[in-house]
């Protein structure tokens, strides 16, 4: 995928149920690769989650991350799971912003150079076992504990800031 160029991001709010992580991930590999073009699909718990901009703002921020050739990461999903959690520690990731064996609620972004057709967009649900939710649940209180924000205005805009700044950082 050219991250110079113009993408669509599909967003889906679901329920996903994973007996085995690593069988997990291959299928997302495998599904990601089959399109043409290919997709990039991220998956984010919604644990640590403001507002949905919140994760909008990661995504820019790991594509620019390529762009400048500062990625710390291989992989875009997980280069958005390192913004999303202001560090460039691959390791402290996989205990709070990673995938969790069992059912659990997380925010699908499949990224695409083109528009995803409904039949492909029903196939990545079926094949990752997507569960689409209609009610978007966030953690306010605890995304403010995690990004250690003591007052109450404009709390999106001081995550994002923090987000920016570990940016800025690399």
């Amino acid at each position: 995928m050219n991250l110079n160029k113009e993408m669509y991001i599909e967003n889906i709010y679901c329920s996903i149920d994973i007996n085995n992580i690593e069988n997990y991930l291959k299928r997302s590999d495998k599904l990601s690769n089959s399109f043409k073009p290919e997709i990039k699909l991220i998956i984010v718990p919604n644990q640590y989650i403001y507002g949905i901009e919140q994760i909008y703002w990661g995504i820019f921020i790991a594509l620019n991350k390529f762009e400048d050739r500062i990625n710390i990461s291989k992989k875009l999903w997980t280069e958005v799971l390192l913004t999303l959690d202001c560090t460039d520690q691959i390791n402290r990731i996989n205990k709070k912003w990673y995938l969790k064996e069992g059912k659990s609620n997380y925010f699908v972004f499949i990224l695409s150079s083109n528009k995803l057709k409904a039949k492909d967009l029903k196939l990545v649900k079926k094949e990752l076992d997507i569960n689409k939710l209609e009610n978007i649940r966030c953690f306010k209180t605890k995304a403010k504990e995690y990004y250690k924000i003591k007052n109450n205005k404009q709390v999106l805009d001081q995550i994002i800031e923090q987000m920016s700044t570990s940016y800025l950082k690399s």
